[in-house]
């Protein structure tokens, strides 16, 4: 079964790294060491990691096999404290459908251009509402 990795999830596990490891160290982990760790898969843990990984927030040092558990040495790039500082992926997606809507509202109104450029457009503007309604309220 797949679980549903939600903002909340990532913010989770990213504040959980930057609490146990100081900048400029690197600390040791087994899957079963995060958060929700009994309720998620450890292959959604290593998903989650490699997530952070990608986004340039964690350093993933090293990793391994030990029985069930996924082993990790992890470092923290200062770009994670300052992403949870500014909200971290809670506060990017609660940001996303109010920008959208309102790059909507402003296609909507533009008017008096030519029919070609009015038509990719309004294109525009209903591929973003389509997307927007596909979103998560918040």
């Amino acid at each position: 079964m797949n679980e549903l990795i939600t903002p909340e999830l990532s913010d989770r596990y990213l504040r959980f790294l930057v609490e146990k490891i100081n900048l400029g160290d690197y600390e040791e982990f087994k899957s079963h060491d995060f958060p929700l760790s009994d309720k998620i898969s450890v292959d959604a843990v290593d998903v989650i990691l490699d997530d952070l990984k990608e986004k340039e927030l964690i350093e993933i040092l090293s990793r391994g096999h030990s029985g069930y558990d996924y082993t990790y040495e992890i470092s923290v790039n200062k770009t994670a404290v300052d992403f949870l500082h500014r909200g971290g992926f809670t506060h990017q997606e609660n940001q996303l459908r109010p920008t959208l809507e309102k790059l909507i509202a402003e296609l909507d109104a533009i008017n008096g251009l030519p029919e070609k450029n009015m038509s990719r457009i309004n294109d525009l503007a209903n591929e973003l509402k389509a997307f927007l309604a596909e979103l998560p309220k918040s």
